[in-house]
């Protein structure tokens, strides 16, 4: 374990949170640089929600506010929507997913960013990487003892 992240072992799957990043409620995280954030899904809701099969980034220059469909990730499981918990404008995007969605799972803090936007204020709501780790961690634990692990 890196002593930038936070892990914990529930049944035989191990989560990693990294400390250096805020997170939304349900696993997006958030690094900002700046006046710039850049996204992705967090270890856990990529592996909650399995391998991913495609991505739909979105474009270049877009205005964004916080709540509006950022990115949809379909995965061998179910097709979800990543919802920005921050304003602005979309300024990149991670277009290597669009040939290798996979780095979400393989790489979820690194190579499979999601998306950085211009933002147009601090992001608000989001919790550290202690608070998620704990909201993360007693979720995953009742998701275990749900199917009897």
């Amino acid at each position: 374990m890196s002593d930038l992240d936070l892990e914990t072992t529930i049944d035989k799957f191990v989560f990693r949170v990294r400390k250096a990043y805020w997170y939304t409620r349900d696993g997006l995280w958030v690094r900002r640089e700046e006046n710039r954030c850049r996204m992705g899904i967090g270890d856990y809701l990529q592996q909650k929600n399995g391998d991913v099969a495609l991505v739909e980034l979105p474009d270049l220059g877009l205005q964004i506010e916080v709540g509006d469909v950022l990115i949809t990730i379909e995965t061998m499981k179910t097709s979800f929507d990543v919802l920005s918990p921050v304003s602005g404008q979309v300024v990149a995007v991670n277009s290597e997913l669009n040939d290798y969605p996979e780095r979400i799972n393989e790489d979820p803090y690194g190579a499979g960013w999601l998306a950085e936007i211009e933002c147009d204020s601090a992001p608000q709501g989001l919790l550290d990487a202690q608070a998620y780790f704990d909201a993360m961690s007693e979720e995953a634990a009742q998701e275990a003892a749900k199917l009897g692990r």
